[in-house]
């Protein structure tokens, strides 16, 4: 009677990596294995960090948006148009720079994506729709130019620059010029805020970005 010899399964892919780490370095398999764990745990705490902050930016942006819309209403109210009409164009301009950020990405994805897209744009959800798609690792869709990571980036640019910093400087000048309400000290507030978290969540966004690269590269290597 032939005895079938049984073969031990192969290891996973993570074994084969803390094998290697292990016969690369002085480190023993144990070792190794627990050092891998380590890494593993830090870089998931610092991918919800990162996720937490997009997360925030993005809820600060739509808010934003909706207080300089509620402090024209005011700027005319308290008869200092100019700064509601500086307010106005600063909210036109994030938008149409939005929308041509849409028709550049989307532009050979038919006029259904372009659309949705841009009722995205238009409604103010654009930031949640951003960090959603980043947060869930969303592959690049077929026919677009950029990754979802680097849409967002570029987005999140344009409101930086096209809104909140000069809604802030807008608000700041109206507040020294009386315009002291509650709304007006939340408004101004939130674009502070806004614009901080902003630059928070780009520079954590491009850190992760680096630190994947690196891992892919060290996989690699590996």
């Amino acid at each position: 009677m032939t005895q079938v010899q049984s073969h031990p399964p192969n290891p996973s892919p993570t074994r084969k990596l803390t094998r290697k780490l292990s016969r690369r370095s002085s480190l023993s398999l144990a070792q190794a294995e627990s050092f891998h764990k380590l890494s593993s745990k830090a870089l998931w705490s610092w991918r919800n960090v990162s996720n937490i902050a997009l997360y925030i930016s993005a809820g600060l942006s739509m808010i934003d948006l909706l207080f300089d819309i509620a402090m024209v209403q005011e700027y005319y109210d308290a008869d200092q148009p100019k700064f509601a009409t500086a307010t106005q164009v600063t909210i036109a301009l994030n938008l149409f720079l939005q929308l041509v950020v849409v028709l550049t990405q989307n532009g050979k994805r038919g006029a259904n994506v372009i659309l949705r897209e841009s009722l995205f744009v238009v409604t103010f959800v654009k930031p949640g729709v951003d960090v959603f798609r980043v947060v869930v690792e969303q592959e690049q869709a077929v026919n677009s130019i950029l990754p979802p990571i680097n849409e967002m980036l570029i987005d999140k640019g344009v409101e930086r620059f096209a809104e909140c910093i000069p809604g802030a400087v807008i608000q700041t000048m109206a507040f020294v010029n009386g315009q002291h309400s509650d709304l007006a000290l939340l408004s101004l507030a939130s674009s502070i805020l806004t614009a901080g978290f902003i630059s928070a969540s780009m520079t954590i966004e491009k850190g992760e970005r680096r630190q994947r690269g690196a891992r892919q590269r060290a996989g690699k290597t590996y």
